[in-house]
């Protein structure tokens, strides 16, 4: 190769060398942006998870206490010989619905946090994957700009 073939060779290297190096700092950032997201989304999925917890505890409680009132009622009307079961129940049914629809609203809270985060675990690993592919392309021009910048030394040398 001539001189003139050779600096542009160089030159051409040096040119995806850095196009690479350029490719992968923004795709560094990218994987630590996505990261942070998915650490942030696994932090709101642990708190859901918690009240979902919470709320099946609840939908427990107010079960047991709508139980024990109707006990309550029935051991109340057996004592004083009327008929008390609709004023029981009103008394009882309160809270049932409310407890189970708060238990509702976190299981799909859940749900969706646990797709965001697979959504998000797979754009990590192709943001992970292109990366090190960039830095790969990177350090192969540097190879190859090192190895012509050798031959126009020796070039230079005769």
């Amino acid at each position: 190769m001539r001189l003139e073939q050779l600096r542009s060779a160089l030159a051409e290297h040096e040119g995806a060398e850095r196009f690479w190096e350029d490719q992968a700092a923004g795709l560094g950032a990218t994987v630590s942006t996505l990261a942070g997201q998915l650490d942030y989304k696994r932090g709101q999925l642990a708190l859901a998870q918690a009240a979902d917890t919470e709320c099946g505890n609840v939908v427990d409680a107010v079960s047991q206490v709508e139980d024990d009132l109707r006990q309550l009622g029935a051991n109340l009307a057996s004592a004083i010989g009327e008929d008390v079961s609709s004023e029981v129940e009103a008394i009882a049914s309160g809270d049932a619905d409310t407890a189970s629809a708060a238990k509702s609203a976190c299981e799909a809270l859940v749900a969706s946090l646990q797709q965001e985060i697979a959504t998000l675990e797979g754009s990590l690993a192709t943001a992970q994957g292109s990366l090190s592919a960039a830095t790969a392309n990177a350090a192969s021009a540097r190879a190859r700009a090192s190895a012509v910048r050798l031959r126009i030394r020796n070039y230079s040398e005769r």
